[in-house]
């Protein structure tokens, strides 16, 4: 377990579980046989562009980190690709619109926030949104996701948006099993969720091992052994911590923190010379990113999360700029402030995937270690410190 956010609930803002932070039991199954009634508004620029994370096998970071949780991290095992953007508003609203018109149970469309709003003139069946009138509201990043729909985001990609087969099935697998998401009772008010990635997964929420590596490794420059690089604590190649400002100040690198920013400061990509190592853009700023990990593999009521993000002002952005800077929430819980980036497995030539053996599929087994909270005053990294037995956590307990 790690000793940093545990997304408490604040009334006015930041976790909403209006629905209780769980989900009707057996409500994918209630479903499965729906089909599209109503034609979803079309959105554009729904393409993502990729970076392809080479360097297969590479070391892991040795260097320190709070709390301890990056260090032993990052390396995997097989190329795989990573977006260069986070998840955009039109994106999300394509989703939000095909599963609006199903009327699923999930309320996809109405937790998040982004450039999008309900479509007043849709009368049914079901929902539909569309753009806002803000500025670029199609390239706003997209956050209050949870985790478990953004799972379902990622299945709906697997299934080719669910062309062949225009019904909630498309949701319920490929990249993650749904029929695993639900309450336990071992242990009590914990819950089921598989871990990890279903096999052949096309596209999927990425692993602290692999986001660490698209954001902090530098491959290196001239030729040599396969996997080579170095590691850099600051999510543009460096090792300098990011000056946030409004887009066109002097010196600004991201909008962390800005949460009364202007539009025209929060659009995807707006800070272009703020590149990871391997391209990304808005690894700081614009929403924090889901991880595939949970914090506790027993109870599996939170996951984890990366990224500073314009959209808390009281999150410490230098503590989620730098690595091994992460936190946890809810999975079920729609975090005010976390989207999603997508990773995805190598298309090969033929049209296919190759599914390579990717580091997901164990690092949820792995011992959990503490670092402190991104709620934290900015300052100096604090030393490693000791593991926190599980009954100091500052977790809230809440209803699967």
């Amino acid at each position: 377990m790690f000793q940093y956010v545990r997304s408490f609930v604040r009334a006015c803002r930041m976790t909403v579980l209006g629905r209780g932070g769980w989900e009707p039991a057996g409500a994918v199954a209630g479903v499965l046989g729906l089909t599209v009634a109503a034609v979803a508004q079309p959105a554009t620029g729904t393409d993502f562009q990729w970076a392809t994370i080479g360097a297969p096998g590479n070391a892991a970071y040795t260097g320190p980190s709070a709390g301890g949780i990056a260090t032993g991290r990052g390396s995997v095992a097989a190329e795989f690709r990573i977006s260069t953007l986070e998840v955009s508003t039109a994106q999300w609203l394509e989703f939000a619109n095909f599963a609006g018109a199903l009327n699923e149970p999930f309320r996809i469309g109405d937790g998040p926030v982004g450039g999008y709003e309900p479509d007043p003139t849709y009368a049914g069946p079901g929902r539909r949104y569309r753009l806002s009138s803000v500025s670029s509201a199609a390239q706003l990043p997209v956050y209050g996701i949870s985790w478990l729909n953004a799972a379902r985001y990622c299945n709906w990609l697997h299934n080719d948006k669910g062309m062949a087969s225009p019904s909630l099935s498309a949701l319920a697998g490929g990249a993650y099993d749904t029929s695993t998401f639900g309450p336990s009772t071992t242990p009590p008010g914990g819950r089921t969720d598989a871990l990890t990635r279903s096999p052949g997964a096309r596209y999927f929420i990425p692993s602290l091992d692999e986001w660490m590596k698209a954001v902090y490794f530098q491959p290196a420059i001239i030729p040599g052994p396969i996997g080579a690089g170095s590691w850099r604590t600051q999510p543009n190649g460096s090792d300098t911590p990011l000056v946030a400002g409004l887009i066109g100040t002097p010196g600004a690198q991201t909008n962390a923190g800005l949460a009364s920013a202007p539009a025209s400061s929060l659009v995807l990509g707006g800070y272009s010379t703020t590149r990871s190592p391997w391209g990304l853009l808005d690894a700081s700023g614009g929403a924090s990113e889901w991880l595939e990990d949970v914090d506790d593999p027993q109870d599996r009521l939170y996951r984890l999360y990366a990224g500073s993000s314009a959209f808390d002002p009281f999150l410490n952005p230098l503590l989620l700029d730098t690595i091994g800077g992460v936190g946890a929430s809810l999975a079920a819980g729609e975090t005010s402030y976390i989207g999603l980036r997508l990773a995805s497995a190598i298309p090969d030539p033929s049209g296919g995937f190759l599914v390579g053996c990717l580091c997901g599929a164990t690092i949820a087994t792995r011992r959990r270690r503490r670092c402190p909270s991104p709620h934290s005053p900015p300052g100096p990294l604090p030393a490693i410190s000791a593991p926190v037995p599980r009954s100091a956590s500052l977790r809230p307990r809440w209803p699967a």
